[in-house]
């Protein structure tokens, strides 16, 4: 038998091919399970790290995360729940009762003195609204958004088209977009219903529409 004499670097290339036969590798993990074996391992390396420096160790973070459930459910019973302002109803009155423009802004004044001024800029726009139609600005209709009547108005009213846009565009960013409302929010907002109610006031009533309301 001849013998045969192999370099290291031979023998380290022969064996490396040698293990890729296949039949080393029938029982090897599928390559994902390998990878899921190995994050469960860092993830259990990560919270005995931590168990170990946490006081009381698992019973302290069990105990902790009660806490967190406890105060986030809390947080919620006291915000409410969190609404999804894009699927809320476009229409500034939809199905709620009617009511004169004083009303409104009474609701108003009330939502904003208990500080819930994102109610209190809706009563407020609708105030305007309906004061609008009390003055026969233009005609009741169900379903009128506050971009429609401020478009309405301001056909009728043009000197105070700017103003008329100004509160719709507060509303909308308010109720439907990411703006916060607060304080001086409202007052700018009471501050165009007056300017607007005035407006109206002093345009002659017409006497051919009708105000009887929907």
């Amino acid at each position: 038998m001849v013998p045969i004499d192999l370099g290291r670097d031979d023998a380290a290339a022969a064996a490396r091919l040698e293990l890729t036969n296949p039949a080393y590798h029938r029982d090897d993990q599928p390559w994902y399970t390998r990878i899921l074996n190995w994050v469960t391992d860092h993830i259990q390396s990560a919270l005995d790290q931590l168990s170990s420096k946490a006081p009381g160790g698992w019973l302290g973070i069990a105990i902790a995360i009660v806490i967190l459930v406890g105060l986030i459910a809390v947080l919620r019973m006291r915000l409410g729940p969190v609404r999804r302002r894009e699927t809320l109803d476009p229409m500034l009155f939809g199905d709620t009762e009617v009511l004169t423009s004083t009303a409104h802004r009474t609701a108003g004044d009330e939502y904003a003195r208990t500080g819930r001024y994102h109610d209190a800029l809706r009563e407020r726009m609708r105030a305007i609204v309906r004061c609008l139609e009390e003055r026969a600005i233009f005609e009741p209709r169900q379903g009128r958004t506050a971009d429609e009547a401020a478009n309405d108005a301001a056909r009728v009213l043009p000197d105070v088209a700017i103003p008329l846009h100004e509160a719709a565009r507060t509303f909308d960013a308010v109720w439907y977009g990411r703006h916060r409302a607060d304080a001086s929010t409202y007052t700018r907002m009471v501050d165009l219903d007056a300017t607007i109610t005035e407006a109206a006031t002093q345009r002659p009533r017409a006497t051919t529409r009708s105000v009887s309301p929907r």
